[in-house]
């Protein structure tokens, strides 16, 4: 279920169904910038195998969060695990 909250310039596309706050207390892996997308993505740990995404626009007006597999970001994961950072273009 797909939750849309938009507060002034910032609109949130929330598909996971928890509140952003209690993902943020989830074991954060990394973050990196994905410049195709031009967001700034955080990835938190969700359960084995499954991460939690979320997207940040890097203009500030969108945010988008997503539950994924660890093999969607798995370059990404790679990347955090050597201590690099990662940018996806």
């Amino acid at each position: 279920m797909q939750t849309v909250v938009a507060e002034g310039r910032k609109t949130t596309y929330n598909n996971v169904g928890i509140e952003l706050e209690q993902i943020r207390r989830l074991p954060l892996l990394g973050v990196y910038r994905n410049e195709w997308r031009m967001r700034r993505v955080a990835l938190y740990r969700d359960s084995p195998g499954h991460v939690i995404s979320i997207g940040e626009s890097f203009d500030g007006s969108m945010v988008v969060v997503a539950r994924e597999t660890d093999e969607d970001h798995s370059w990404a994961l790679a990347a955090f695990l050597r201590g690099e950072t990662y940018v996806a273009h």
